[in-house]
């Protein structure tokens, strides 16, 4: 429980983890104070099937790389990216 509750805090203070959250059923999200008005306008503009679309979307995915690669295309989509730390 711990483990997960820590990796839960990690990724819910992430506008990208906290859709993801979402979408497998969370309902409350733990983060820093500094993370949640990127991660509320987040939620606030992504439904809860489209977070869920993205969930199965991602889950086909077989690298890091290319989770990462399909969660910026679709938060651009969603004119998101802004809340997004800057790209390398």
């Amino acid at each position: 429980f711990l483990h997960r509750a820590a990796a839960t805090r990690r990724h819910a203070g992430d506008p990208a983890g906290a859709l993801l959250l979402m979408a497998m059923g969370f309902t409350s999200l733990s983060m820093n104070a500094p993370s949640l008005p990127k991660v509320r306008a987040a939620i606030r503009r992504v439904t809860l099937a489209d977070a869920q679309t993205l969930l199965k979307e991602i889950m086909r995915l077989d690298t890091p790389a290319l989770v990462h690669e399909h969660l910026n295309k679709r938060l651009d989509e969603w004119q998101l990216s802004h809340l997004l730390p800057p790209r390398d």
